[in-house]
């Protein structure tokens, strides 16, 4: 069985004057903690990883003549220098202990014969120590068949919007076919025309459905396309393949269904932003929404 594994990153500052000298005070606090959930034909195992990050804050001035405060200064940013070389270094031997215990404890969770991937949340920088934890491949499989599959799922009405093409998008559609009354497909462009038409026609003759296809005008972006909302009286399913962080001027009716199939943060946000009366589907958002 597959098993993923996403990782989420949290941290917490903290400030310590530069005389506090207790051990607790400076000493980085790192820990993690793992959930696992069985999801269809597959395992997400989610690893959140917290960190307490202390910083020298500054030694109120106490000196009762002005003489000394100068003096006192330059020792403070002595003792905070030795402090902040003394917190790296433990945070390091800390960040080390945590992550030989995490891989301890996450070994005998994967999957001996399926394949194991990681997925980072959107809060984990790409220069972040935490990528560097695990030994295993970071997931790309969002447009494999097996994985829209899943996503599918989710599509809930019978009309349907189709941006982007994929090389399964064929055996996909005709599995939804049965339940479908429209399907508008807008697909990149004119490369594989052609073959399109055909499978339009082929579509119609085995399922009785006509296709409206259109194509990306050259040098477009599916940012640029216009789709009426007058055209569309119910709920529809956007299946969005493009991988694109620009979505089309559209504004489904309410109850509407956006897949996106490819789980671009940025396509999300931008959902969200526009106030779009639609669900918002990705493989991400479900890892990330899980309890």
């Amino acid at each position: 069985m597959d098993t993923i594994v996403n990782v989420f990153y949290q941290s917490r500052r903290t400030e310590q004057s530069a005389h506090n000298t207790s051990k607790k005070s400076r000493l980085p606090d790192c820990s993690f903690e793992i959930q696992e959930f069985s999801l269809q034909d597959y395992r997400l195992i989610r690893i959140v990883i917290c960190e307490r990050i202390v910083r020298s804050g500054r030694r109120r001035d106490s000196a009762k003549f002005p003489f000394f405060r100068p003096l006192l200064r330059i020792w403070e940013r002595m003792c905070s220098r030795v402090q902040d070389r003394l917190r790296k270094r433990r945070q390091k031997r800390e960040r080390t202990k945590m992550g030989e215990q995490l891989r301890e404890e996450l070994a005998p969770l994967l999957d001996e014969r399926g394949d194991n991937a990681l997925v980072y949340a959107e809060g984990v920088p790409e220069d972040c120590w935490v990528r560097a934890l695990l030994p295993l491949p970071e997931f790309d499989k969002y447009l494999d068949k097996k994985w829209m599959q899943g996503l599918l799922s989710y599509a809930r009405h019978a009309h349907f919007v189709v941006l982007g093409n994929v090389p399964c998008l064929h055996e996909l559609l005709g599995s939804l076919a049965p339940r479908m009354k429209s399907l508008l497909w807008i697909a990149p462009d004119l490369t594989y025309g052609e073959q399109l038409e055909e499978f339009t026609e082929d579509f119609f003759q085995e399922y009785g459905l006509a296709i409206d296809l259109h194509f990306l005008p050259d040098n477009g972006t599916y940012g640029q396309i216009r789709i009426r909302e007058e055209r569309y009286s119910e709920p529809v399913n956007v299946l969005d393949f493009t991988g694109e962080k620009y979505i089309p001027l559209f504004n489904p009716p309410e109850g509407s269904v956006w897949l996106d199939m490819a789980a671009v943060r940025e396509k999300e946000l931008r959902i969200e932003s526009r106030r779009l009366r639609c669900v918002y589907f990705s493989l991400r958002k479900i890892w990330r929404e899980l309890h």
